[in-house]
């Protein structure tokens, strides 16, 4: 049987990758708070059907020139990805929260 070691990484390798994904999760939390912020403006929800925003953000990694750099996006063709009318659906409506007695 063939066993391969987990790939072992520095401390400093470590912190690096931590930062890097909590600023891509911190970077899709905030994308996500937009959306739901367009989202009560036309009175939708952002319910994306085969892609998500990860996804998006992920495509639009590859075309970065230099990450480090903090370029910024083309908005027109970032806002683009989120158009599609099959992405955005009716609110969902949630019952009323029960009032607990006494």
């Amino acid at each position: 049987m063939d066993s391969k070691k987990p790939i072992e990484f520095t401390a400093e390798e470590k912190i690096a990758l931590a930062r890097a994904v909590t600023d891509a999760a911190c970077g899709i939390a905030r994308c996500w708070d937009i959306l739901s912020q367009i989202g009560a403006r036309i009175n939708l929800d952002w319910e994306p059907e085969g892609t998500s925003v990860a996804d998006i953000a992920e495509y639009n990694a590859s075309g970065l020139e230099n990450p480090s750099a903090i370029e910024s996006l083309d908005p027109d063709q970032v806002a683009e990805a989120f158009t599609d009318p099959e992405n955005w659906s009716a609110p969902t409506a949630f019952p009323p929260a029960k009032e607990q007695s006494a």
